[in-house]
């Protein structure tokens, strides 16, 4: 719990280290939020867009009979064009009661200008679209055409009367059953059905064919009549309007900083390998992440307290604060959610970059579309369900969504708290604000879910990378193999050296191999042992695979084959096992900017289990041991190429791990500094396993208690310095120095007189070397004798001889490799892949004639533009986001506007039935039997029926008082039968579209079922516009500022894109 607890410490201890080091932007995370929300609660104080709301008193609008709605339905029209199909005795028959029903009330029906019949509904709307061809000549004139269907002969009546009413209006919003956003109070929504005549027609048609299926006797005597709701009482507060508004917008400004303090930083720490570092060193994967998580909280904590404070606290007791009602610890709660679902949003836009100025660029292009576009659909009631869902996984979208609940509670003066949480107010359609919060928590963990996948299977230019599939892991069985520790039997040749008995395995590899992109062998099938108490170094060529090698033992890269064994388990399997007990120096400094020397030490002491006295203690003793304790208040991005190898050193040493793994930990320093190091790592491998790869063999001769040679991903030869110079070795190198007057010859003759098999091997003028093989080591003495005796005579004033260094046998294990590869080469089938390593003999000129002027400038311009072309095609997502996605959104959006358009004016046929508003509640006082009967026409259309005793105004009044937001959306029609008066009334909801019709169409075919002759029959009303628009008409409807506003967007995010590409 402790070692836990430590981890824990120190990721708080380097969070406020990075708060502190980039306190500009802390700084500008706590005030520009204050600012901002501390504006809105100002506002809000001093009136500035109105505090005190008015009260709108309760509406009860009047009831109009179906004579009235006949007569008032065409005042406005100077001329009614009517006309029906088909043309049968039936269809004459219901259009003779419904002429006869429009004449008797019209007082001018002079406006009826002519009543045609038509054999099709081809042919109806060919005649409406020669009638109405310029509306701008006809905009006092309407028509409308009957369709009858389903009329199979002349005669008939049939049960089931369906007809369709086509008028000329051009809009009738068929589409939509609401308005897009739900207004505070009551609206003339429906209105337009009474106002363009649609219901007379509909009230005429129904009652002709009531009279004539029931053989022109009266239905109960009932006359109808159409009343729009009532409305409660309501508030009109402009501010509680503008605050569905203006926090939406203050909190995308205020929380955008995100995509700058994390998700630049992630990706930072992931592209450098830092992230890989702090994993070696002991700190598990989730522990990073919630590192970064608190790092953001530390600050976004005190902002959502500060906000909360602002929001619900008022300064004046008279006027209120901005939220009112909702407890303000639920509000805190909600801001506290709302920045971790964005902080969790940032890391799985992170996982797929690696660039971190782009990953930010587009996580803030992210956020802002997020709230420029979704932030529109907040409230839409024309929204598919799936979309809304999809569109709440965006953190903007959902805390929207709550402000919107928020607003709905302060409208109603309704108190929430812990309590009620889950309390609906939007008008039964369950949201709530515990629904947002629990929708913030599902958002963390797809997020999370992304991220973990994403950075498992693309984990950067560090860490072990998973096959796609990897998640099927979890469901297959395993058994880990143990093997035990015991030397390598699989390379038993001369090339390498048998260890003694009693060496001790540190690390056992076998059968290492990698391969890079499906074809790059980069190690293949290493077998190695590598012991305790000693130093192994790892030679080889650029490109021979030891870094490699280093990498996949670390974990920053998986292996595609093989296993490495620690004591006695395989460490890939346990990977963070092993780390805990490992010490790497990476060959790239893998360092964070802004900590300095001693603070590295100390976090990664820390991260090894050790207390932060212990670890800054043994941290300065590292740095006095390194020479480098001046330096320990100094940035790491500040140090020298060789200060940054020492403390990476440093690094890979504190904490005293039992495995050492260090890649070129000498280069970049000076001869002393190396010599330093060289020390330094003697007096440490007693107990400890240490691998180390370097480019000078002066280091690994010193060091190298066994040295393996690389080449081409495979170990050559491995064993210790003598056995490689014995195995590898060309013997000794003979120097003789001469006067410039003697002869070579002779010498050469002298020489092998005593040593059989000297080679001549450099001549100079005052010099002479000359190899001696390293069997003719016991005639030396007689050489020398025969020198010493002879260089009066022969000129000789000196002689020198040395043993073969690494170097030599480094170069002769690489050449001997270069033979074997030419050979193999020969005699492969795959000669032709490898040929780029054979050396061209091409015989073409060494030398050749420049260009200049024009042609110069010509193949310089072609140059730059291939490089820029490979460039663009290398770094695919840099070119999609500046150049191509600006002009596709740009080409999206245009293309939208333009089908809203031509689609708008295509309203489709919309048949009216309670059903398209869902599962509703609908209200009915009367007889009971029209009860009855009412009830089961609303049973059948999937809605509920509530009986009403008194008066349903009343009735719907209190139900619109008790939630007026059910009110608005789940209560759409109501009937109200009086027997007294005769009078059949249809009440409809004046917020829906599409209620007026719908209610007429239930109280009519209630009073035609209530008749015993006609209990079988119903009626079907459809809307279906006429389409009177054509496409240029459509066109010039387009918003004009939407367009522009898009190309202006285009415009200035392509200079943009250009310009980052021409000097990334």
């Amino acid at each position: 719990m402790t070692y836990f607890r430590r981890k824990w410490q120190v990721l708080m201890w380097k969070n406020l280290i990075v708060r502190k080091r980039h306190w500009f932007l802390t700084l500008f995370e706590l005030v520009i939020p204050v600012l901002l929300f501390w504006l809105v609660a100002w506002m809000r104080q001093n009136d500035v867009i109105g505090k005190k709301a008015n009260v709108v008193p309760e509406q009860i609008n009047l009831r109009y009979s179906e004579a009235t709605i006949i007569d008032y339905s065409f005042i406005h029209h100077d001329v009614v064009n009517l006309a029906y199909t088909p043309d049968t005795s039936f269809t004459r028959q219901i259009i003779e009661e419904f002429n006869r029903t429009l004449t008797s009330v019209l007082q001018n029906t002079s406006k009826l200008d002519s009543f045609d019949a038509f054999d099709s509904e081809l042919k109806l709307e060919q005649f409406f679209h020669v009638k109405y061809e310029n509306r701008s000549i006809n905009t006092n004139h309407i028509g409308y055409g009957i369709v009858f269907e389903d009329i199979k002969d002349d005669a008939t009546i049939p049960n089931d009367f369906k007809y369709k009413i086509r008028s000329t209006i051009p809009k009738w919003d068929t589409k939509v059953i609401f308005p897009q956003f739900l207004p505070a109070g009551p609206t003339d929504e429906a209105d337009l059905y009474i106002y363009q005549g649609f219901l007379a027609i509909q009230m005429a048609i129904d009652n002709a064919y009531i009279q004539v299926a029931s053989g022109g006797a009266s239905v109960n005597d009932y006359t109808l009549a159409i009343q729009k709701f009532p409305f409660p009482a309501y508030k009109v507060d402009i501010f509680n309007e503008l605050f569905k508004s203006l926090m939406p917008l203050f909190t995308s400004l205020s929380f955008i900083t995100i995509s700058i303090s994390v998700l630049k930083k992630v990706v930072e720490e992931k592209a450098s390998g830092v992230k890989e570092m702090m994993k070696m060193m002991g700190l598990q994967t989730w522990m990073v992440w919630a590192g970064w998580a608190l790092n953001g909280l530390m600050v976004y904590a005190i902002t959502c307290a500060v906000i909360t404070t602002l929001l619900c606290y008022g300064y004046d007791s008279d006027k209120g604060p901005v939220i009112a009602n909702v407890h303000f610890t639920i509000i805190f709660t909600l801001f506290i959610l709302f920045c971790l679902a964005a902080i969790f949003f940032c890391f799985a836009i992170s996982s797929f970059f690696m660039s971190p100025t782009i990953g930010m660029s587009v996580g803030m292009i992210v956020w802002v579309f997020s709230y420029t576009v979704l932030q529109a659909s907040i409230g839409d009631t024309t929204l598919p369900l799936a979309l809304h869902l999809l569109f709440s996984l965006v953190p903007m979208y959902n805390m929207c969504t709550g402000y919107n609940v928020i607003a709905a509670f302060e409208s109603r003066g309704v108190a929430v708290n812990w309590l009620n949480l889950f309390s609906d107010a939007m008008g039964g359609s369950g949201t709530s604000l515990g629904s947002v919060m629990l929708m913030f928590f599902v958002q963390m963990a797809v997020y999370m879910i992304i991220t973990w996948y994403v950075t498992s299977i693309h984990p950067g230019p560090y860490g072990r990378a998973e096959p796609w599939w990897f998640p099927c892991k979890f469901c297959m069985s395993s058994e880990e193999k143990k093997e035990l520790m015991l030397g390598s039997d699989d390379e038993e040749d001369e090339r390498y050296e048998a260890p003694p008995k009693d060496m001790k395995v540190g690390l056992k590899i076998q059968d290492l191999r990698k391969v890079f992109n499906g074809n790059m062998v980069a190690v293949d099938k290493v077998n190695l042992d590598i012991y305790e108490g000693q130093i192994t170094a790892l030679l080889g060529h650029n490109g021979a695979g030891k870094t490699t090698t280093m990498s996949i033992l670390t974990g920053m890269y998986s292996p595609t084959a093989g296993s490495v064994y620690a004591k006695d388990y395989n460490i890939f399997q346990q990977m963070d096992r092993f780390r805990n007990s490992l010490g790497l120096c990476p060959q790239q400094d893998m360092l964070f900017p802004y900590l300095t020397a001693l603070e590295h030490l100390i976090f990664f002491g820390m991260l090894k289990g050790m207390t932060m006295g212990l670890a800054r203690s043994e941290g300065l003793k590292l740095l006095q041991m390194l020479n480098v304790s001046d330096k320990k208040t100094v940035l790491a991005e500040k140090l020298s190429g060789g200060m940054k190898r020492k403390l990476s050193l440093a690094i890979a040493l504190i904490g005293s791990p039992q495995v050492l793994i260090l890649d070129e930990p000498t280069s970049g320093m000076d001869p002393e500094s190396r010599r330093e190091m060289w020390d330094l790592l003697l007096s440490l491998r007693q107990n400890r396993t240490i691998l180390i790869t370097t480019h000078f063999m002066e280091e690994a001769d010193v060091l190298g208690d066994r040295i393996a040679i690389m080449d081409h991903g495979k170990v050559k030869c491995y064993g210790t310095t003598l056995f490689l110079k014995r195995v590898y070795g060309t013997g000794y190198q003979l120097t003789v120095m001469k006067k410039v007057s003697s002869s070579v010859d002779s010498i050469t003759h002298l020489i092998r007189g005593s040593v059989a098999g000297a080679e001549l091997k450099t001549t100079h003028p005052t010099q002479v070397t000359y190899k001696v093989p390293q069997e003719q080591a016991p005639n030396l003495p007689d050489m020398f004798a025969a020198i010493e005796g002879n260089k009066e005579q022969l000129g000789i004033s000196g002689v020198g001889i040395s043993c073969t260094t690494m170097e030599e046998v480094f170069l002769r294990v690489g050449e001997l490799a270069r033979e074997e590869k030419y050979e193999f080469d020969k005699t492969s089938s795959h000669s032709k892949d490898q040929q780029h390593m054979i050396r061209n003999t091409s015989n073409e000129a060494l030398t050749y004639k420049k260009r200049k002027g024009l042609p110069l400038f010509i193949q310089q311009f072609k140059s730059l533009i291939l490089k820029r072309s490979l460039f663009n095609f290398r770094r695919p997502i840099t070119s999609i986001i500046y150049l191509v996605l600006p002009a596709v959104l740009m080409w999206f959006t245009m293309k939208n506007n333009l089908m809203n358009v031509v689609q708008g004016s295509q309203d489709p046929p919309l048949t009216m039935h309670l059903s398209l508003y869902g599962h509703t509640s609908a209200y009915v006082s009367g007889p009971e039997n029209l009860q009855f009967t009412y009830s089961q026409l609303v049973i059948q259309q999937d809605s509920s029926n509530v009986s009403v005793k008194g008066n349903i105004v009343e009735a719907l009044l209190n139900i619109g008082v008790e939630n007026v937001a059910r009110y608005k959306t789940h209560v759409i029609v109501a009937a109200n039968f009086e027997e007294t008066n005769k009078t059949a009334t249809a009440l409809y909801n004046g917020l829906a579209y599409h209620s007026a019709p719908i209610s007429v169409n239930m109280l009519t075919n209630a009073l035609l079922r209530s008749n015993s002759r006609t209990s079988d029959n119903s009626i079907t009303i459809t809307n279906q516009p006429l389409d009177l628009e054509n496409f240029a008409g459509a066109c010039s409807q387009l918003n004009e500022v939407t367009l522009w506003m898009t190309a202006l967007v285009w415009l200035t995010l392509l200079p943009i894109g250009v310009r980052t590409i021409l000097t990334d």
